[in-house]
């Protein structure tokens, strides 16, 4: 987390990745009024999938309704061609998981890494391609991005004849992980900064989830999702 900012506090860096226009979008969630929104950005030497809930009671909670997934580069690369992979291959009702894990710090997992967050990727019953970053706490909301067109384009046929939902979040999906994919190279290229060295045993993540974050006392047992509604 950056020096003096609150917890979970934005601090992204300003780019085109993680510009206002390039948000997942959907409809707001119960007892909300804004829309939850999905950004992608890169901080610091990670790739950040962050999730805004904009949910009026975890907006007020110590997270502040943000859920991030922190992953290094070659993470962030293994999830968008896991992701075209299980695109391509068109099974509705299928999806895959990153569990993004930290120390145990406060030893309620006998020591062992705990799950801090997790991303999910996947097409729902109906086919359509969504993504979701859930949180270790499953009080809070679990939230199924799906890639849309929003209201203002519209995706058809030669014919005038509307594309289905899933043939359209299968194009824009795939889209926006070759953009993702085209601008990740760009930030490492141009904005990668080298980190000193750490002793071994010193603290360091070696999977790249974390730093953005402050320490919550976690029960590895709530970070399981299992039985997702979507």
């Amino acid at each position: 987390m950056a020096d003096g900012a609150a917890p979970f506090q934005s601090t992204r860096d300003r780019h085109a990745m993680g510009d206002f226009r390039e948000h997942l979008v959907v409809d707001p969630q119960p007892t909300a009024t804004k829309s939850p929104r999905l950004s992608a950005y890169y901080h610091k030497n990670k790739f950040v999938i962050e999730i805004k809930t904009n949910v009026p009671a975890d907006m007020n909670g110590r997270e502040r309704g943000i859920v991030r997934a922190e992953l290094d580069p070659h993470v962030f690369y293994t999830f968008i061609d896991a992701f075209e992979k299980l695109i391509q291959e068109n099974k509705p009702s299928y999806a895959k998981r990153i569990r993004i894990k930290r120390p145990d710090f406060q030893k309620t997992n006998g020591g062992e890494p705990v799950t801090d967050a997790q991303l999910v990727f996947g097409r729902d019953k109906d086919g359509v391609a969504y993504i979701a970053v859930l949180p270790w706490n499953k009080e809070r909301p679990a939230i199924q991005f799906i890639f849309h067109p929003g209201r203002w384009l519209e995706f058809v046929n030669n014919d005038g004849t509307p594309l289905t939902p899933a043939e359209v979040s299968t194009d824009l999906a795939i889209g926006r992980l070759r953009e993702w994919s085209q601008l990740a190279a760009h930030y490492m290229y141009n904005r990668f900064v080298p980190e000193e060295f750490t002793p071994r045993g010193a603290g360091n993540q070696p999977n790249g989830g974390g730093d953005m974050r402050t320490e919550q006392k976690a029960d590895p047992t709530q970070a399981s999702w299992d039985n997702l509604p979507f």
